[in-house]
């Protein structure tokens, strides 16, 4: 009887695993159920809806089921199907509907015929205030991602131009085709002690750069065009064929080269008495800061109209209030706008 102990035991040890594993694989669900796998393609869509652009990654397990687009779509969500994977999926808008593969699909449908793990991706764009959404089966599809974009804060035009050193990446698991760089400027400039910002619409910058890899990098050097000093303001945005896309935003401020000057059509009106007293209204053209243009008018200005008389002046001692960034109302002595 003795001998009979260790093997007792070890029957017992068998017997208990035995139950632990009834018990995990049947008794534990009932109270603690994985989420269904259209639960989870529900929260990613409402992830990836919130982060346009971005791929949201999963690996759900399918059992035999099939769904439609129509189980997402909302007011504000429209969705499409594709399965990327050509060993697992034929598309049965493009093939005979006998599909003979594990999972048929099209753009507005999918059938799993067997119970396995797929990869999943769900990912979003804004459209006319809809969300645009597909899910992908098979693989991760090309996902466009910025990993550097760098201009210096400080430029000075008279030692250098203006730069966007840019690093991008397809982190997914297919080729990206047509990709696409755009970069919008905009010049800062201060309008009742705000700052506002305006487009420069000949600093646009659109560049295609074909097909990465995956996985693989891509760098480029972009020169932006400016027209002079001032602070600035830059809108990035990339993306490609099916890939997503990503945007960043930049400043820097640029030194040198002033274009700010006077306006050649119409430097000031006429003196007028009001009633603060004799004024004119004086024009530049391309200041980005209201005092480059009162520096302009100060130091340019040598006469101004009163009276149907050109008579010379000079502002040197004169109060110049800004009304616009390149717009300035001139303080002159009251006998200035009196005809002698």
């Amino acid at each position: 009887m003795a001998d009979q102990g260790p093997f007792r035991l070890l029957v017992s040890a068998l017997v208990a695993l035995a139950l632990l594993a009834v018990f995990y694989t049947y008794v534990v669900p009932l109270f603690f159920p994985s989420p269904e796998p259209l639960s989870i393609l529900e929260k990613n869509i409402g992830v990836a809806s919130i982060t346009t652009g971005k791929g949201i990654v999963k690996e759900i397990r399918f059992g035999v089921s099939g769904f439609s687009g129509n189980t997402f779509d909302s007011h504000n969500i429209s969705l499409a199907f594709e399965c990327n994977s050509a060993a697992l999926c034929c598309n049965i808008s493009e093939v005979d509907e006998n599909c003979t593969k594990d999972i048929a699909w099209n753009e507005r449908s999918i059938e799993i015929k067997s119970e396995m793990v797929i990869e999943t991706t769900a990912r979003c764009f804004y459209e006319n205030t809809i969300h645009v959404c597909k899910i992908y089966f098979g693989k991760k599809p090309a996902q466009i991602e910025i990993v550097k974009s760098d201009i210096k804060k400080k430029i000075n035009l008279d030692e250098e131009n203006v730069v966007l050193d840019l690093e991008i990446k397809n982190s997914g698991a297919v080729p990206l085709f047509n990709g696409i760089i755009k970069v919008d400027v905009y010049e800062m400039y201060l309008e009742a002690n705000k700052w506002e910002k305006r487009y420069v619409g000949r600093a646009l910058v659109n560049k295609t750069f074909g097909e990465i890899q995956p996985g693989s990098m891509l760098k480029k050097q972009i020169p932006i065009s400016v027209s002079g000093a001032g602070k600035y303001d830059v809108k990035l945005r990339v993306w490609g064929d099916n890939a997503g896309f990503e945007e960043k935003n930049l400043n820097f401020e640029v030194t040198g080269e002033s274009t700010c000057k006077l306006d050649s059509l119409k430097q000031c009106d006429p003196a007028e008495m009001g009633i603060s007293g004799c004024r004119a209204i004086c024009y530049c053209t391309s200041c980005l800061l209201s005092s480059q243009c009162i520096e302009r008018v100060r130091t340019e200005v040598k006469s101004i109209q009163a009276e149907g008389q050109e008579k010379q002046v000079n502002l040197e001692s004169h109060g110049i209030t800004p009304m616009a960034t390149n717009m300035v109302e001139v303080s002159l002595p009251q006998d200035f706008c009196n005809t002698p």
